[in-house]
């Protein structure tokens, strides 16, 4: 960590000698354990890049909105704000424990009742991130329409400006665009995490989940199941424990790529020409 800015973090959570262990595990964000001479620990993320302090402060509202709905826990914000070009953000640290089977059941039953709250637009208050890109969230009526033009258009636009994609598959991407209402069930808009994989969980003391780094809005909750299944998927437990409190619609594997979509142009936006064939393939399935 930069000298100036730990310096600048002990003055501000009015601690002495704060030492610091640089955390791996992130792809946007340097993050860091900090441990204050009196035995408290925080857990720190910083980054320099333009967008930084705003897409940190958009993590910290979501942190809140989170904690004040009181379904499952999110690390506390402690502090958040910039010093130089290093934006940052100060979180109550909580020790990961190795998931055990009432760990799994209590995170599928929690996120069940994560999504039982509502609202009746698809959307959120404000754009925000996923990673280090934009995440437009103007309100929809439908979800069809949310999901065409608030996530999947936007990254097609990206991947070709970036030219990640060509003519066939933009072409592909409209005509998935204008199926999404045969493809995905109706339902009313749920709060979903929005980045739901296994490096954004943590289970904590006495098995308790914990929810970090979110990329939040009100979609169909179906986003955040798919998104947990993309990279190898959670333990059967959490799945049969989420079904059981709040049963998904039939069908859910067939159209699970669908969603699974949007994140792979996420991160062949973020990361390059390694999604780029999962992404054609769907592409070409919904939209040949």
């Amino acid at each position: 960590m930069h000298v100036g800015l730990r310096e600048s973090l002990e003055d501000r959570l009015q601690v002495k000698k704060l030492t610091t262990v640089s955390v791996g595990g992130g792809d946007i964000n340097q993050a860091y354990l900090l441990h204050s001479e009196d035995g408290r620990a925080y857990f720190v993320k910083c980054n320099d890049d333009e967008c930084a302090v705003n897409m940190l402060e958009k993590e910290a509202d979501a942190l809140n909105v989170f904690a004040g709905h009181n379904e499952i826990k999110v690390p506390e914000v402690i502090l958040s704000g910039n010093q130089g070009k290093y934006a940052f953000l100060v979180l109550e640290y909580l020790e990961p424990r190795a998931p055990t089977t009432r760990f799994w059941e209590r995170f599928g039953q929690q996120l069940a009742n994560f999504h039982r709250i509502k609202q009746n637009q698809f959307g959120w208050p404000y754009n925000n991130y996923i990673g280090t890109l934009r995440q437009s969230n103007n309100l929809h009526d439908g979800w069809p329409s949310f999901y065409a033009q608030e996530r999947l258009l936007p990254q097609l636009v990206e991947a070709k400006d970036r030219v990640l994609l060509g003519r066939t598959e933009l072409a592909h991407g409209q005509n998935m665009m204008a199926k999404i209402a045969e493809i995905c069930p109706d339902e009313p808009p749920s709060l979903v995490h929005g980045d739901l994989w296994s490096g954004n969980f943590i289970a904590t003391f006495k098995d308790v989940p914990a929810l970090i780094d979110p990329a939040p809005y009100y979609g169909h909750r179906e986003m955040d199941l798919a998104m947990s299944l993309l990279f190898g998927g959670f333990d059967k437990l959490f799945y049969q424990s989420y079904q059981a409190c709040f049963p998904m619609q039939p069908d859910f594997h067939k159209r699970c790529d669908a969603y699974q979509l949007y994140y792979l142009l996420v991160h062949l936006n973020l990361f390059g020409m390694g999604y780029h064939r999962q992404v054609v393939e769907i592409l070409k399935k919904y939209g040949h």
